[in-house]
């Protein structure tokens, strides 16, 4: 078959759709793509032997040097354990970091008298841009994008290319003046768990981190006048975002339309890290809606 490429020793082949018609230099990048490779290893590992890839779509970006695959649409043909042909559509997207960064308005005053920080001193950092793909022009989200396959020395872990894509985003999508908030006590940059998936034919899934930053009230204002509306992004990658700072109970709850979910998971597992998920009693009414479980 004409576009068949001979993986060993993975011991399965790729192919191309008709309409894509890539040449070598594309075709050598998808078939040695390590998203992909690492993909079919782990079925193969769990039994389920791939014979076959069919590749109906990918995506690049930049051009000569500096072209590389940004995603891949396949099917894949497998074996199940006990035999049987089957096969799947996948869309292949490498990992992504994502940074929460959150202000504790206050903080030190707390700590003076042994008290938690409440909820409504937590503000958070996030950027609108639009989202096509929902037809949102105006999602909400915290600063995220992929991790790099390459150009990352060997000796760094997969945490390590995590935590350097996060704040890598988090310059890009925030602008110059986000390098400046990691002086005003930032501390370390946490994991909220392990990686994210939302989508059960996407490979990509997002490992996240937050940091966070005690203000006191004044300093907090001038990063609020520095910071709030600002417009950012790459327009080598055709990025306009625009950074909002709100408090984190209201990016809890508007990341809740279910059109940015991975923000959603960060800005949860964040509250529930920090003591701060609890249950709003005054909302709970027999057959009221929207009675339930929220933030503070």
């Amino acid at each position: 078959m004409d576009g068949v490429i001979n993986t060993t020793p993975q011991n399965y082949k790729i192919d191309f759709a008709p309409h894509m018609q890539p040449d070598e230099k594309d075709r050598d990048m998808i078939s040695s793509w390590p998203v992909i490779q690492e993909h079919v290893a782990r079925r193969d590992h769990a039994g389920f032997k791939t014979s076959r890839l069919q590749v109906n779509g990918a995506w690049f970006v930049g051009a000569g040097e500096k072209r590389k695959l940004l995603g891949a649409q396949a099917r894949v043909f497998y074996k199940t354990p006990d035999g049987a042909d089957s096969s799947y559509h996948v869309n292949f997207m490498p990992d992504a970091a994502a940074l929460l960064l959150v202000f504790r308005v206050g903080a030190a005053a707390f700590a003076k008298r042994d008290q938690k920080v409440p909820l409504r001193n937590h503000h958070a950092m996030l950027v609108r841009q639009p989202r096509w793909g929902v037809g949102d022009p105006d999602t909400l989200e915290i600063p995220a994008g992929i991790i790099e396959q390459d150009g990352i020395t060997p000796r760094f872990s997969i945490m390590d290319r995590a935590v350097l894509a996060a704040l890598r985003e988090f310059m890009e999508e925030t602008g110059a003046r986000g390098k400046e908030l990691f002086s005003i006590n930032s501390g370390t940059i946490q994991s909220l768990g392990g990686p994210v998936s939302c989508a059960v034919n996407l490979t990509e899934a997002q490992h996240q981190f937050s940091a966070t930053i005690d203000v006191t009230a004044r300093q907090f204002r001038k990063i609020q006048e520095a910071m709030q509306d600002a417009t950012a992004g790459l327009a080598s990658e055709q990025e306009s975002t625009t950074v909002t700072i709100m408090p984190l109970k209201r990016a809890f709850e508007e990341t809740l339309s279910g059109k940015s979910p991975f923000s959603q998971i960060a800005i949860a597992r964040y509250m529930k890290r920090e003591g701060l998920l609890g249950f709003d009693r005054s909302r709970v009414r027999r057959n009221e809606p929207g009675s339930g479980p929220s933030p503070g």
